[in-house]
């Protein structure tokens, strides 16, 4: 399985999200904004779990995987997924957003899960996908980015 020389990519965006944090909520009369898209809710934090399948052609990215190979292997555990398999257990497999000792990244302790007060400063393709998910609902498609493709489940 392919390691991230020293962070995940992934988690190099959270960075950026979460610097970014301070913006939007309310306008300046202090009324509240407006939601995201009409299909989901206003959040203050939108959590995500992910497993990402990384592609070659990224520098962050350590793997010799094709985007066609990337795109298979992803059809495959969306597939597992979908029929009924663990989120956890296909991450803890699967996953190439790793930390430096070989694990999947997590938040709080959850595998391949992020918290993400704002979309500002992550990978576009990405944004859009968690902002037209609903809580509790996955991508129906593994989401290209420059990192490879994603299977994303909203949380909240």
């Amino acid at each position: 399985m392919a390691r991230l020389a020293s962070h995940s990519a992934l988690a190099l965006l959270v960075a950026g999200a979460l610097a970014l944090s301070g913006c939007g909520g309310a306008d300046e009369t202090g009324t509240p904004a407006a939601p995201a898209s009409p299909t989901a809710p206003a959040a203050t934090v939108m959590t995500v779990t992910h497993i990402l399948i990384g592609m070659k052609g990224n520098d962050r990215m350590k793997v010799s995987r094709s985007p066609e190979d990337a795109l298979d292997l992803a059809k495959s555990i969306l597939g597992d997924l979908q029929a009924g398999r663990s989120m956890d257990e296909l991450i803890e497999k699967f996953t190439d957003d790793r930390d430096k000792n070989g694990k999947p990244n997590t938040n709080n302790g959850k595998p391949g899960s992020y918290d993400f007060p704002t979309t500002d400063g992550l990978a576009p393709e990405f944004a859009a996908a968690i902002k037209a998910l609903l809580p509790g609902k996955t991508t129906p498609d593994p989401v290209r980015t420059i990192f490879g493709y994603h299977i994303i489940r909203r949380d909240k």
